[in-house]
């Protein structure tokens, strides 16, 4: 192959573990294995190079998260234990401490279940023959393409203010996206790729299914998923994320649908917090399995009862920002968010149509435990996204495509703010949606507007004598209300009025506002207005800030 998989030599031990076997689905005994403890390891907090990249260590210096023990790899001497015993190591988890393997009989998950340090093996993958359809392509017949060189991918990307940070110049430059999926057919071959190829910007790549590195031999979903943020051929499709570095990791079989595949979520998502990443895309989820007897209930998703939403938290404790898609059962008995988007430090992400309306499919919320989910949602019912037929493209439709849309800005508005935490990065982007601060289980806080997310992290950053700042006032034209956003410093009273031309108050209301903090107000017209301009003012007693507005 031309293009090759970069191993960096401190993850030798990680993969010979992830890349023993291949999951074999012919297998009826597959089990996922506990330990009690990492008592007696090899590792040391003192010499984390052992077991993370230098990049791994480094997000942890600058968000000031200390290497602990659930850093550390499952410890060697258990694994070989249990290869002794007669078992096939297919994937581990230091995080959750345990391994997933492969018995030939159910004499040796017996003799397992015996040793000391094991607590618990519970069975996570039985055969059958079942195959799932997750995204549904059609090809573009429009061929008109707009502003800024986006070609067919101006809507999705102009939705979101997403080509503001682009002019900008941040199209993802060192910021590394990992992306959990179940393969990337034909990514190598086809030419909306090629630029992230020819710059060396596949940075690793490994099949956790497979057992090996060829993540271009499979399923086409992360085809789909990848392009939308790596596509890069102006005028016909640029992608939200066009200059990112890019870690592959396939973690999901597509042909059936077991808990074996939420295991191998939380190895991947292991590999891409060691490799360095900054960002993990998962456009999967689960809940319901082809073995109705493993389900997950909706009681479950609580953000800390599933194993695979704990990982994702784990990550988000790391100082990676993971964005999960909602799920693709809005209009279904399930009709919830799948796991591990019930993940609380996680950005889960619902689907609109291009018009902005919500997604009938797109899973809905609340968590169980009464979250905010999905947190935003993106342009999910007809994406424009790759086709397998090279100088082609699709409309696809799933939370699945709206999730990279979400996670391609998001790495730019990293790459914009990199000394930015990972939750201030999901609160400015929560903050910025249409529908802040009053979310609903359909569409969370709504369409993220990623020039406001950039404004309120650079005010929160930027030293400044005004006590407030005013970010944003929409529609304008207004008629019968307006949407205030802005900035305020110190803990005050703010004023808003609004006035005509010639100085006559029309409508005045005070809020109270909290040091260093984004607020959002709805301004309601008493009363009908005549067509013309008018001004809003802001006062907080220091600063006055105006605006000026039409009504019609």
């Amino acid at each position: 192959m031309k293009y090759l998989s970069i191993v960096i030599l401190t993850f030798c031990l990680l993969l010979s573990v992830t890349l023993e076997a291949q999951v074999n689905t012919g297998s009826n005994k597959i089990y996922r294995v506990s330990f009690k403890d990492k008592k007696n390891t090899p590792y040391s907090v003192n010499r984390p190079l052992e077991f993370l990249s230098q990049r791994a260590i480094d997000r942890r210096i600058r968000f000031g998260i200390p290497v602990d023990e659930s850093d550390f790899p499952v410890n060697p001497a258990y694994l070989d234990s249990l290869r002794k015993a007669g078992a096939q190591i297919l994937f581990t988890s230091r995080w959750m401490n345990s391994a997933t393997i492969k018995v030939d009989t159910i004499t040796v998950i017996r003799q397992i279940r015996q040793y000391a340090f094991v607590t618990e093996a519970v069975k996570v993958f039985s055969s059958t023959d079942s195959e799932r359809v997750d995204v549904l392509p059609y090809p573009v017949t429009d061929t008109e393409t707009a502003g800024l060189n986006y070609g067919h991918a101006f809507r999705q990307i102009n939705m979101l203010n997403g080509d503001f940070l682009h002019e900008k110049g941040f199209q993802g430059q060192g910021v590394v996206i990992a992306v959990n999926d179940a393969g990337f057919w034909k990514v190598d071959r086809l030419s909306l790729f090629k630029n992230m190829f020819d710059e060396n910007r596949v940075k690793m790549h490994v099949n956790l299914i497979r057992g090996d590195d060829s993540v271009f031999k499979d399923h086409t979903h992360g085809t789909y998923v990848l392009s939308v943020m790596a596509a890069n051929i102006p005028g016909f499709m640029i992608g939200t994320a066009p200059k990112a570095e890019y870690i592959l990791i396939v973690s999901e079989n597509g042909s059936n649908e077991y808990p074996v595949e939420e295991e191998a979520w939380i190895s991947a998502t292991e590999i891409a917090d060691s490799a360095g990443a900054d960002i993990i895309n998962s456009s999967l989820g689960y809940s319901e399995f082809d073995n109705p007897a493993m389900n997950h209930t909706y009681n479950e998703l609580d953000g800390n009862t599933l194993r695979i939403s704990r990982a994702a938290d784990i990550a988000a404790s790391k100082g990676l920002v993971v964005v999960s898609s909602a799920g693709n059962q809005g209009s279904k008995e399930w009709k919830y968010i799948t796991a591990p988007a019930d993940a609380d430090s996680i950005l889960t992400v619902g689907a609109v149509n291009a018009k902005n309306e919500y997604a009938p499919f797109s899973s809905t919320g609340p968590s169980a435990d009464g979250d905010v989910k999905p947190n935003v949602v993106a342009m999910g019912w007809g994406t424009v996204a790759a086709s397998l037929e090279d100088n082609k493209l699709e409309l696809i439709s799933g939370t699945s495509l709206s999730a990279p849309v979400i996670t391609g800005l998001t790495a730019c508005l990293i790459q914009a703010f990199p000394n930015k935490n990972n939750m201030e990065i999901i609160r400015a982007i929560e903050q910025s949606a249409h529908l802040y601060p009053f979310p609903d289980h359909l569409m969370g806080y709504g369409i993220p507007d990623y020039k406001l997310a950039y404004e309120i992290l650079s005010l929160s950053q930027t030293p400044s004598d005004k006590t407030i700042s005013l970010l944003k006032i929409y529609p304008n034209p207004f008629k019968n209300g307006l949407n205030i956003s802005f900035f305020s410093k110190e803990k005050s009273t703010v004023s808003i009025t609004l006035y005509n031309l010639i100085g006559k108050k029309i409508n005045e209301y005070s809020t109270e506002v909290n040091a260093n903090s984004f607020n959002r107000e709805i301004f309601k017209i008493n009363g009908i207005l005549r067509p013309g301009f008018y001004f809003l003012e802001l006062n907080d007693g220091k600063t006055k800030v105006r605006e000026r507005l039409v009504a019609y």
